[in-house]
């Protein structure tokens, strides 16, 4: 699990004290979701960005991140605000596999989630690096609705993702079912963050009246669009295409040869419909009678995070 927090403002002339202060909550906050590294996107409102990360949890992290140039000017030219807690899944510890990733020195990208096989989009350590450089050329360029359903479907995993292209000046939110994301339209910009609930009680805790900007769910396989030019906003639908697995024919049932382990033993190999015959099921159960195992689960699909409120229509 990770998490990510995020707040653009409208204003030409730079964050106000609440806008920052409440960006800066959030992303202490969020360490909940990830205390491994924390990374910051900012961009300023002439398009010029920059990226701050530390291999810490947020709580200890700010202090060098708060005292950074680009944080000092924010309140004169600030724009943007991207927000990443990181709880390692996929890659060391480290500042380099902190989020975010920059991609071509124009796109910057942090991620929630897992994915399973990342290096067929990219071959980088980190399956978040990855996602950037495959999902680049898709936020940023003109791709065709086919195009754009084929290649999400590319990706296997679990995401939400926050990014910044300098080329269009633009905000990118989107995530899939597995993973949450949620987002505040307010009078003076907007706020997004992994839990609702949390945005929720950070920005009213920073003065917001949430009974004029209401919190609601990013929609799943959708894009949405923070156009910073413009101060608007738009979202673009996509349904992700699936590779399907080649049908088979008939139902063959014949066990696989034995294989040799390396310590000498046979172990039987599945049948080829994907079963186990009963008498490889008895061979499989006595191999395991006695001996002890661990299983970390490393992912999970988070669920009940809805915060109530409509989604964005």
């Amino acid at each position: 699990m990770c998490g990510i927090v995020g707040m653009v403002c409208k204003s030409q002339y730079g964050f106000s004290k609440k806008q920052e202060d409440a960006f800066w909550h959030l992303l202490k906050a969020d360490e909940v979701r990830g205390e491994d590294s924390t990374g910051v996107i900012y961009v300023e409102s002439d398009g010029g960005f920059g990226i701050m990360k530390e291999a810490q949890a947020a709580t200890w992290a700010y202090y060098s991140l708060y005292t950074d140039d680009m944080v000092k000017a924010s309140q004169q030219r600030g724009k943007v605000y991207i927000g990443h807690n990181r709880k390692a899944t996929v890659g060391k510890v480290n500042e380099a596999n902190a989020h975010p990733f920059v991609v071509d020195d124009t796109f910057a990208m942090v991620h929630n989630g897992s994915l399973y096989g990342h290096k067929k989009l990219k071959n980088t350590e980190v399956d978040s690096e990855a996602l950037a450089h495959h999902l680049k050329p898709l936020l940023t360029g003109t791709v065709s609705d086919e195009e754009l359903n084929e290649e999400m479907g590319k990706i296997d995993g679990a995401f939400a993702i926050a990014s910044y292209d300098q080329g269009n000046n633009c905000v990118y939110l989107l995530r899939n079912k597995e993973r949450p994301l949620s987002l505040c339209m307010l009078p003076d910009g907007w706020a997004w963050a992994s839990e609702g609930l949390m945005l929720a009680w950070i920005l009213s805790r920073n003065g917001y009246d949430l009974s004029k900007c209401e919190v609601i769910d990013v929609p799943v396989d959708t894009i949405i669009t923070l156009n910073l030019d413009k101060n608007t906003i738009s979202k673009r639908e996509y349904q992700p295409k699936k590779a399907t697995a080649k049908a088979t024919t008939g139902t063959n049932t014949k066990p696989w040869p034995m294989v040799t382990t390396t310590t000498g033993k046979q172990a039987p190999r599945f049948r080829q419909d994907g079963g186990v015959s009963k008498n490889q099921f008895k061979q499989l159960r006595k191999k395991f009678i006695g001996t002890r195992h661990s299983f970390w689960a490393d992912d999970f699909i988070e669920k009940g995070f809805a915060t109530g409120r409509r989604r964005l229509s």
